[in-house]
């Protein structure tokens, strides 16, 4: 069947917007506008490893991150395991500023196609998908992300991926995207621990088997450039700091801080509040499980228990967010719709506003829980009760979440 034109008018502009801003900002780059960022991590570290160097020597890194900009006297080390090095070896091949423009143009495509479907994949209404966009386009923790150089934008396409898969059972596919969740696997702890229930009382070990060739090509072409990249981890997150000493957005860090460093093991505390409710969770719905449902909630809550994760990270709740706005938007309360729409606006005003005086990340501790409760309390007032087809090409029709 052939695509609506609106379709490709809409491809066509973003491919349009993506070259003009690779042409804008290219000379800026080159003259040296365009200051290192996160992304000099992911950049220099796939650099070193095509060359077959450590991508974890924290000298090498340094003078490779300082000869494109990097201010600091200590490298900018990522802690993402080696698989994510597959995903930024091609830009590795670029300098660093073309590189870095092509990096953000892969997470604004990215946040474009994630916005776009998951409106339609939760039902969202067909006459405000330009509001989507909109909504979209001031969440503030992607914004912060692509401004950043981070690799949030990935772990969403993962998000929207399994959802897309799962709802098609093909679950080799779905499995297969799950190494985009694994970038930073203890962000979806519950998801894990709620595969782990789901896989023993489904058998759907087919899912197992596209995971693991998942890890196994995003894994193995790195070593093929270097082929002790896996031990050459294992001794660097040995010798650096963990991410737990971190003084992110969590509960977590709080609890830790009040003990000090002998009361490290509460930065546990809330992922295990978050198992025990996810073991009576899943006995209560493990005879209807459905991921597309059960999903929002599991990443929700996760997010808000973690033991480290920082604001950018919380980009993979948009598709959930904006579930719970188009739930608002389908009925007929005009009052949960302007509570929904100005709840939203507001809350990405004030983190813009803690933003921009640079308030210390530790302080945005309020976040997650907020987006939390926010769909939850929509959840229980304007959530559908029927079960309503999506009208959308390319997924068969499924009740909403």
């Amino acid at each position: 069947m052939p695509k609506p034109l609106t379709t490709w008018l809409r491809r066509g502009l973003l491919a349009l917007l993506t070259l003009l801003l690779i042409a804008k900002n290219r000379d800026l780059a080159l003259e040296g506008w365009l200051k290192a960022d996160d992304f000099v991590a992911y950049w220099a570290a796939a650099r070193l490893q095509v060359n077959g160097q450590n991508p974890y020597s924290e000298t090498s890194l340094l003078h490779l991150q300082q000869s494109v900009g990097w201010q600091k006297s200590e490298p900018l080390i990522g802690f993402n395991p080696p698989w994510a090095l597959f995903f930024a070896l091609p830009f590795s091949f670029l300098g660093y500023p073309l590189g870095r423009i092509a990096w953000l143009s892969a997470g604004i495509t990215t946040m474009v196609f994630c916005t776009d479907w998951a409106w339609r994949f939760y039902g969202g209404p067909s006459q405000s998908r330009r509001l989507a966009w909109l909504l979209g386009g001031i969440f503030l923790p992607a914004l912060m992300g692509l401004s950043m150089g981070q690799i949030a934008p990935l772990m969403l396409l993962g998000v929207t991926g399994f959802l897309l898969f799962a709802s098609r059972e093909q679950w080799v596919k779905a499995g297969i995207v799950l190494v985009l969740l694994a970038l930073k696997p203890h962000l979806f702890y519950l998801f894990w621990l709620a595969l782990m229930f789901w896989l023993v009382e489904r058998r759907r070990w087919d899912l197992c088997c596209g995971a693991v060739a998942g890890l196994l090509v995003t894994t193995g072409v790195p070593l093929v450039f270097n082929a002790a990249v896996l031990t050459q981890y294992w001794d660097m997150i040995h010798s650096e700091a963990p991410p737990l000493v971190w003084l992110t957005p969590t509960f977590a860090t709080y609890f830790r801080s009040w003990f000090g460093t002998q009361g490290l093991w509460l930065q546990f505390l809330p992922m295990l509040v978050g198992c025990v409710w996810l073991v009576f969770h899943w006995r209560r719905h493990r005879h209807s499980w459905d991921w597309k449902q059960q999903m929002p909630v599991l990443l929700l809550v996760s997010l808000a228990t973690v033991s480290y994760g920082w604001v950018f990270d919380q980009v993979v709740l948009l598709p959930f967010l904006l579930q719970a706005i188009g739930w608002t938007l389908k009925g007929g309360d005009d009052r949960l719709k302007r509570l929904a729409l100005g709840g939203y606006i507001l809350i990405n005003t004030l983190l813009m506003g803690l933003i921009a005086i640079k308030t210390e990340h530790s302080y945005y501790v309020w976040l997650a829980p907020v987006w939390l409760a926010g769909y939850l309390f929509l959840r229980a007032h304007v959530r559908p009760t029927q079960s309503e087809p999506i009208s959308w090409t390319g997924t068969r029709d499924c009740a909403l979440g």
